[in-house]
């Protein structure tokens, strides 16, 4: 069963869209701190018809010429028309994902702001995806961050975390065990509470397990920016969340406080599938839509002028790209 969320009105900012709420909070309506009116973000109050609660951490005007900032390895602007597949970005390996649909998802979209692939159900079969065949990602990391411009219209409610839908899945090709996948699901009745997980196999793990997870509250069905930051050493295993570049709470959901040991590192094979939208296997599509993604061998800064802030700027302006 699918939870629809509240429907937003789109914000008229020339050449952006808008940022979605952050958290709740109590006190008078206002712009963000640190942001403009039409860009502060983080708390209800992050813009001037906003109620209650002082923005987050603000985020500036768009930069067009700025570029993206981090090593990324693969990086999809999803701009390229009415095509069957999508190529990685210039001056990166060829790394073609195919669209394969199922459920006749997913589509090509020309929305408000930009170019996106659409998916009309959850729990759905299609996919863009491509093999690791190149090895292009490498055969081992013990650094990586997901970024994704993603909106989400619905989701399953009541399933399990395993059941979640896919946004980015890197993984077996039998497609139901990732090396390292990116998920959302319900975590309330009305749909509107979310919970994104990050979880996948590490090179000394003998199952998957849950890096981590962080409660979001979705009020509007608005394109977000979402970050999703792994690191592991001798020292420990770090993983982080953030959405348009706010850094969110874990959860504390049963299963979800990660490993229990230090070492291991994710490992990735020339038989690997990357995917989006679902996992190989299909039957975990979201109900929204993907507008960019990218993965990097690094992880990103996610300090007041770090790269994480940076690309949040420069997507919000333009991610087709």
């Amino acid at each position: 069963m699918a939870t629809a969320l509240a429907t937003a009105v789109m914000l008229s900012h020339a050449g952006c869209f808008p940022f979605s709420p952050g958290k709740d909070g109590s006190g008078a309506a206002g712009p963000g701190s640190g942001g403009s009116t039409a860009h502060g973000s983080g708390g209800s109050g992050g813009t001037t018809s906003g109620v209650g609660g002082a923005g987050g951490q603000g985020v500036g005007a768009c930069d067009l010429a700025a570029p993206l900032q981090g090593t990324p390895l693969i990086r999809h602007f999803i701009n390229e028309g009415q095509d069957m597949t999508l190529n990685n970005a210039p001056g990166l390996l060829g790394f073609p994902l195919t669209i394969s649909e199922g459920d006749n998802d997913p589509t090509w979209a020309v929305e408000t702001y930009h170019s996106a692939l659409s998916w009309s159900t959850v729990q759905g079969n299609g996919k863009a995806s491509a093999q690791n065949s190149n090895q292009v990602l490498p055969p081992t990391s013990s650094e990586l961050t997901i970024e994704a411009v993603v909106r989400v219209v619905s989701v399953s409610d009541g399933i399990e975390l395993e059941d979640a839908s896919q946004i980015l899945y890197i993984g077996s090709p039998s497609g139901e065990v990732g090396t390292i996948s990116l998920r959302v699901r319900s975590s309330t009745p009305d749909g509107m509470n979310t919970q994104f997980s990050l979880d996948g196999r590490r090179q000394s793990a003998n199952s998957n397990e849950v890096f981590g997870c962080w409660d979001y509250r979705l009020l509007t069905t608005d394109p977000m920016v979402v970050h999703a930051v792994f690191t592991a050493s001798s020292s420990g295993v770090i993983s982080n969340l953030y959405v348009d570049g706010i850094a969110q709470d874990r959860s504390p959901t049963a299963g979800c406080d990660g490993p229990d040991d230090n070492m291991g590192y994710l490992a990735f094979g020339d038989s690997d599938r990357y995917v989006l939208g679902n996992r190989q296997a299909g039957g975990r599509s979201i109900n929204g839509s993907i507008y960019y993604a990218a993965v990097y061998s690094d992880a990103l800064d996610p300090g007041p002028d770090g790269e994480i802030i940076a690309n949040v700027n420069r997507l919000r302006c333009d991610d087709d790209n």
